[in-house]
């Protein structure tokens, strides 16, 4: 679906991860795991367009999207809930959602649907200010905003990040059931036991390199690994 192929990229000219191969299967939820500054977001900014990598190729959906614009990777089915919500605070939840919905052909009832059934939370404060939203509220409102694309794949950056314990269990519930739906999910965490609850294929970054690649029961028999990052 997803692949990364000895991808090196950076900000201003200064590599901060590469190069690395990523896979992300369709149908599967592959999981990035790594400490702050290890190269998680860098990762996912360059598999949605954001940066241009130095090096390397990117492939997705059967096609070379390497030179590829991000407005035009989300097009072609592939959106990103950046960390820290991102969203347009003074716009109601509603416009916020639409607007997103607007640069997709696909936003059809049934994501609508989708969106509200995994978030009724966003149906219910339809027309209220997004910025007066609680910060998992808010959450919610940026991983709808990414399903009204109608992913092929959904990129998600650290969706826990600032929640409480209460709140991230509403959010990865949401994500599972979205997971059990067939989605494809490529997911940056630093919540390990969250995330490898759904994964089905596990990545950590180490220093801007790929220190491991398997499907998580193989990440619990890596003595070193398993010390580091399951405790």
């Amino acid at each position: 679906m997803l692949r990364l192929d000895q991808v090196t990229a950076g900000y201003d000219g200064v590599p901060v991860v590469g190069p690395i191969t990523l896979d992300v299967t369709a149908g599967g939820v592959t999981v990035l795991l790594g400490a702050n500054g290890a190269g998680k977001t860098t990762t996912l900014d360059a598999a949605a367009g954001l940066i241009p990598v130095m090096s390397g190729s990117i492939e997705f959906d059967g096609r070379p999207v390497t030179r590829l614009s991000a407005p035009r990777r989300a097009r072609a089915g592939m959106c990103y809930a950046l960390e820290g919500h991102r969203i347009f605070p003074e716009m109601t939840v509603q416009e916020n959602l639409r607007l997103a919905a607007s640069g997709q052909r696909r936003a059809s009832r049934a994501v609508w649907d989708e969106c509200f059934e995994l978030f009724p939370i966003l149906a219910e404060r339809g027309e209220q200010r997004a910025g007066l939203l609680s910060g998992g509220e808010q959450q919610m409102l940026a991983l709808g905003r990414a399903l009204l694309g109608d992913p092929k794949v959904l990129i998600l950056d650290e969706p826990s990040l600032g929640l409480a314990p209460k709140i991230i269990d509403q959010v990865y519930g949401a994500i599972r059931r979205l997971t059990g739906s067939g989605r494809t999910i490529l997911l940056s965490e630093q919540n390990v036991g969250h995330a490898l609850e759904i994964a089905t294929s596990v990545n950590i970054l180490e220093r801007g390199s790929l220190a491991f690649t398997g499907p998580p029961d193989r990440l619990r028999d890596d003595d070193r690994l398993k010390a580091a990052y399951l405790g």
